[in-house]
């Protein structure tokens, strides 16, 4: 489940990063998701 966060943080900053929305909404969200992800794996001590 670890993964899927960490792909959805990256997949919503090149959304942010490649069109015309605005990152100043998409890095921050990403950012916490791509955290969000680190955080669950080192507590679960798995990736997948």
């Amino acid at each position: 489940m670890a993964i899927v966060w960490i792909i959805l943080g990256i997949i919503l900053f090149l959304i942010g990063f490649l069109t015309p929305i605005s990152s100043l909404f998409t890095l921050p969200i990403s950012i916490v998701l791509v955290v969000w992800g680190i955080f669950l794996a080192v507590k679960n001590r798995k990736i997948v």
